[in-house]
């Protein structure tokens, strides 16, 4: 799948000390909101496999409403 790739570029930078910031922008409604925990979730299962998951982080930064209004998040 797409995240398993995702996952094991990440393991590369992990394994030459980087550390991984994901920002994710979704929509604003319950699945999109629970897509930031479900990224962050299935993103560490894979990369713990390899490496220590605990240097990836994914950031929900902002919410796209269907108005078209964009608000970032602190």
């Amino acid at each position: 799948s797409e995240m398993w790739g995702a996952a094991m570029r990440l393991v590369r930078k992990l394994q030459a000390g980087k550390r991984v910031t994901i920002l994710h922008l979704g929509d604003h409604d319950p699945s999109g909101i629970d897509m930031t925990r479900d990224i962050r979730d299935r993103l560490r299962l894979f990369v713990d496999h390899h490496a220590d998951g605990k240097d990836v982080r994914v950031v929900r930064i902002a919410e796209l409403q269907s108005q078209g209004y964009l608000y970032i998040r602190p």
